[in-house]
């Protein structure tokens, strides 16, 4: 792994902090409430299409999980890919962002959940970067 380890283990960790999001994906809804309760966030709506995004929300974290654990097996082919994951993640983060000071998130989460996004894509964009520099720009790209 040599000068790409720190990319490795940051894509693992951010990996497997999403991928933990997987078993929620499964919860009964009463369940799923009881959490959005303990959060301080009240009653969740019993709507299909509450249920759904809830669902959904926890897949598509766990999917960027099993991606981010993939692209770490060979970050000299990924390395584009891993630049293009960090740069959406910036936007994702700043987005979200926006969108939870829109829908009044509490104070809590809004200054948590998109800033930490669009953190860990920051750091991934540097440590890419610094992998990059200390081998001249030498990560191939095997995908031409």
């Amino acid at each position: 792994m040599g000068t790409d380890r720190a990319v490795v283990v940051f894509l693992r960790m951010v990996g497997t902090l999403d991928l933990l999001a997987l078993p929620f994906a499964l919860l009964p809804f009463a369940w799923i409430d009881k959490i959005h309760q303990g959060l301080g966030l009240g009653t969740l709506p019993n709507y299909p299409t509450v249920a759904y995004l809830a669902r959904c929300v926890c897949l598509l974290y766990a999917a960027n999980g099993a991606l981010a654990w993939r692209l770490s097996t060979d970050v000299g082919r990924f390395a584009p890919l891993i630049g293009f994951e960090a740069a959406v993640a910036i936007l994702l983060g700043t987005w979200i962002l926006v969108v939870d000071c829109s829908v009044g998130m509490p104070v809590w989460w809004t200054a948590l959940e998109g800033p930490a996004i669009a953190a860990m894509g920051t750091s991934l964009w540097l440590l890419l970067q610094r992998t990059r520099s200390r081998t001249n720009g030498a990560l191939r790209d095997d995908a031409h």
